[in-house]
């Protein structure tokens, strides 16, 4: 992307809380790991690996409860190296630490090799293959309500979804583990991270050995198990800050935050600054909406007049004169 100074995309719209027509039957297609969670602990895939419960891990309202300390399921080592994945699921948090891990596939010690997916400072979705990482710069919205969650490689790009919303994405070299059992619930313990074993409910979690396509990943986000019980209708989105040296804080004038709702946006940044908005379709081809200025007060409104013609619209903003 060269000197763009973007950090994530997200789309502007909400959707229904209905399956698109034709989307679930291609649910199917590549799944290797299924567990619904809602009438036993076990894979419902074409292969039915064994599932092993370490722990307390019991269904109980709507899922499976995970009650922390030394509770995860063990599946055994399911591929996903060098090629596109996706792992979905419903989570419900009810701890009160900030960080915990929600699977872990610990390969090697090596840079590449340890798949680990978590919550972290605070609740943020996190996709690390072990120094080859993404962080949602947007926390769950709160613990205690169901949220559906995608972390996704599709071959050149991480991403993360949350609620059928693409939070972020990032360039990134496939995962390499070609060994490891696949924990749900596990947190890989790092020395330098503070963090517990997943603590609150797990539902439909699903592995792919592919990538999910947008209406595919809004059919999941849409079924199970309450759909939509706790969509952000407006996220707040920390851009990188100008200078490669500074530091970015959520708050500081240095780092603009967008807020969407539906065709309005918000932009809350340094006084007096000048942002370039931009929308797409497809995070291919992109379109200027305008050129806004911050005000005094530190803000600019914007809008996007055709966000109701799209099913999915994504941003982003640049500083004039970045490529």
């Amino acid at each position: 992307m060269g000197n763009w100074h973007i950090a994530l995309f997200i789309t502007a719209l909400l959707y229904a809380a209905s399956s698109p027509a034709g989307a679930l039957p291609q649910l199917e297609r590549g799944l290797v790991v299924h567990l619904p969670l809602k009438s036993d602990l076990l894979d419902h895939a074409a292969k039915a690996h064994p599932v092993e419960v370490f722990g307390r891990v019991e269904l109980r309202d709507g899922g499976a409860w995970f009650a922390g300390e030394k509770d995860w399921l063990d599946v055994p080592f399911v591929p996903l190296n060098d090629r596109p994945f996706a792992i979905a699921v419903w989570l419900k948090p009810a701890g009160s630490e900030p960080t915990y891990g929600v699977l872990e596939q610990w390969d090697k010690n090596v840079p590449g090799h340890i798949l680990h997916l978590m919550l972290r400072n605070g609740l943020s979705p996190y996709l690390g293959f072990y120094v080859n990482d993404l962080v949602s710069p947007v926390a769950l919205s709160n613990a205690g309500t169901w949220q559906h969650l995608v972390f996704q490689y599709d071959g050149t790009y991480q991403q993360i979804w949350i609620n059928a919303r693409l939070i972020g994405r990032r360039a990134a070299e496939p995962y390499r583990g070609t060994a490891g059992k696949t924990l749900l619930g596990k947190s890989p313990g790092w020395s330098n991270v503070p963090a517990k074993n997943y603590t609150g409910w797990m539902s439909d979690f699903r592995i792919y050995d592919r990538a999910l396509a947008f209406d595919e990943i809004d059919a999941l986000a849409a079924t199970t198990p309450r759909a939509f019980e706790s969509v952000v209708a407006t996220l707040s989105v920390p851009l990188l800050p100008r200078s490669a040296g500074s530091v970015a804080h959520a708050g500081s004038s240095e780092v603009p935050l967008l807020s969407i709702e539906a065709d309005k946006l918000q932009l809350r940044g340094e006084p007096g600054q000048e942002y370039v908005v931009e929308a797409s379709e497809d995070l291919v081809n992109w379109e200027e909406l305008g050129t806004v200025i911050v005000g005094l007060e530190g803000v600019a409104d914007s809008a996007d007049a055709d966000a109701a013609q799209f099913r999915q619209r994504f941003y982003r903003i640049r500083y004039p004169g970045a490529k």
